[in-house]
Formats: structure tokens, sequence, C-alpha cells
């Protein structure tokens, strides 16, 4: 499988989206975002200074929980390879041991990209209210590529939650850092 680069740059959640609801890079301007196609460790290296987990204690750095994707709990012991295509949207291959592959798009028509000193920036964000509060997340997932092949990917989570939509309660932000090895040679 061939990945192609593919530019893009600011865009609002009026981009237009293809049939499955991701946004369209190929409308961009092109050769300003770094070429991230490639297959990569399914696990990663925690970056000096940042955990060894993601969120949980027991999950490692595994690309699949980084990105925000559903997984079952065991999914670090099926995973093989990730890889990450890149045309007309920014897509993600997870191979299992098992032989079987899932796909997932990783830029949909709600998030914010850009492109900025050789890396990709996706900025998504949710909300949430339940029992008289009101949750608000912002995920920005970095990606950029090492001299060596290797994918860095950088995750900050700063959420803000309001009790009774109006009281602030405090939260620390997560900044989580991870290296994951080309395995291509």
């Amino acid at each position: 499988m061939t990945a192609i680069s593919a530019g893009c740059s600011q865009h609002s959640p009026s981009t237009p989206a293809n049939s499955s609801g991701a946004v369209s890079l190929t409308h961009q301007l092109p050769n300003i975002c770094p070429k991230l196609g490639g297959s990569y460790a399914a696990i990663g290296k925690a970056s000096p200074g940042y955990p060894f987990f993601y969120r949980v204690y027991a999950w490692p750095l595994s690309m699949v929980r980084m990105l925000g994707i559903a997984a079952p709990m065991n999914i670090e012991k099926l995973a093989i390879k990730s890889e990450l295509v890149q045309n007309d949207n920014l897509e993600l291959i997870l191979w299992k041991s098992d032989g079987q592959r899932d796909r997932h798009v990783l830029i949909t028509s709600n998030d914010a990209v850009s492109c900025d000193q050789n890396a990709l920036k996706i900025v998504r964000e949710s909300d949430t209210e339940a029992e008289g509060t009101l949750g608000h997340v912002r995920y920005t997932r970095t990606f950029s590529r090492g001299d060596d092949g290797s994918l860095r990917m950088d995750v900050k989570i700063e959420p803000t939650t309001k009790l009774l939509w109006i009281i602030p309660i405090s939260q620390p932000v997560e900044e989580y850092q991870a290296v994951f090895d080309s395995l291509e040679h």
C-alpha cells in the first residue's frame, strides 16, 4: 500500500466532507504538512519526562488508545503494527496477530487541522452534560516524523467541568508523548 503526501491547512467544520463524514485534504494547500504515511510499531516508547502509560496505569502507549479509538482491553496483545495512510485523509490501519485489520479515519469534519513546524495537528472538542454538570474536553494530537523515520505523537487533554452549569471545577491537563518506531527498512 502506498502512502501519498497530502497537504493541509486550517479548516472549519464547513470544510467539504466525503460520504463517510471524513474531511477531504485534497482541497487544502499542498506540501505544507509532513509526510506521515508508513508502518510503525503498535506500542510506542515514552519520551523523557512523560508517563510510560496512557491515562490508566495498566495501558501502555498504544497508538490506538492515544488516538482515542475504542478498543478492547487486550488490544496491546492483539496488535502487530500500526499503519498510517495519508492520501485524501489520514487513516490508521491496525494489523492484528489473527490476520485481521481495522481501519479508522482520523480526521472528521468536526476537527480543526493545521500544520506548523513540520507537524500535523488535529484538535477535537467534545461536550457532555449529565446530572447537573457540563463537561468540555479539548484533545490536541500532534504528529511529526523523526530523522530516523519514527513517528512522534503528542497528546494534550484539556478538560473543563462546571457544576450546576456555572461553578468551574479544576481538573488537571494531561500530556503524553510517545515515539513509535518505523517498521520500514
